[in-house]
This record gives structure tokens, sequence and C-alpha cells, in this order.
């Protein structure tokens, strides 16, 4: 019985139990509003409005990305270094539009804040990699 009841008495249970509770706050809201925010600026393409709304969701995407790296810093005492990305090519508005597009880091942590850590939301993914330990 003991050994059922050990984990309540370690801090790291109750950290990681906050970290999963604020990861389905957290999990919606990124889905919630990425959603929102590719279709609208896909739908937006034909106009003016939708190329700089698209650059804007992938710039918030890397901001995203930057601050699951810091929860995952101060709720599991993870390591994860910051990415290292090439500078924007041109001079032109254009080509400042359009450069987040060409930088496949972008891509990912778009895909990691909208489709994965959405995947999160239930623990199941941070339990597949390991970071939560079964009690047996």
């Amino acid at each position: 019985m003991s050994r059922f009841l050990s984990p309540l008495a370690q801090p790291r249970t109750y950290v990681e139990t906050a970290d999963l509770v604020l990861d389905l706050v957290v999990g919606v809201a990124w889905f919630s509003i990425f959603t929102t925010l590719l279709a609208t600026g896909a739908s937006l393409l034909i106009t003016v409005v939708g190329l700089p709304l698209l650059t804007a969701t992938l710039y918030l995407a890397r901001a995203g990305a930057a601050l699951e790296r810091r929860r995952a810093r101060v709720f599991l005492t993870t390591a994860i270094e910051e990415l290292v990305r090439a500078p924007a090519r041109g001079e032109s508005l254009f080509q400042n539009l359009v450069s987040p597009f060409r930088d496949r880091t972008t891509w990912k942590e778009l895909l990691y804040v909208w489709l994965v850590q959405h995947e999160h939301t239930s623990g199941q993914g941070r339990r597949a990699a390991g970071r939560i330990e079964p009690l047996a």
C-alpha cells in the first residue's frame, strides 16, 4: 500500500499533474487559434490580406513553440535548446513576407503547436515518451 501512495508524497507528482492540466487548456487554445488563422489566411490568399495573415500565423507559431520549450524546462526539467534559423533572404516586402514559408523549422513548430500539442491534452503523448512513469 505504501508503494501505491508514495508518489503522493513526491512534489514531482503535483508538478506534472499541473503540467497536464495546463496542457489541456493550452492545447485547445493553440488548436483553436491556429485552425482559425490558417483557414482565414488561406481563404483570403486571393486578396491582399491573406499572405500577411499567414505570415503572422507562422511567426505566432514560432513564439508558441518557444513558449512550449520554456514550459518543458519549467515543468519537466527537460533542457530543449533554442533553434537557430537562417536569416531572411532579400530586402523587398514580398520576400520578407514569404521568408517564414521557406523555413522548415517554422513548419515543424507550427505542426507541433497546432496538432501535436492538441494530442497531448489527453496526456497520452507524454506517457508514450516515457516522461510519466507507471506506478507498477
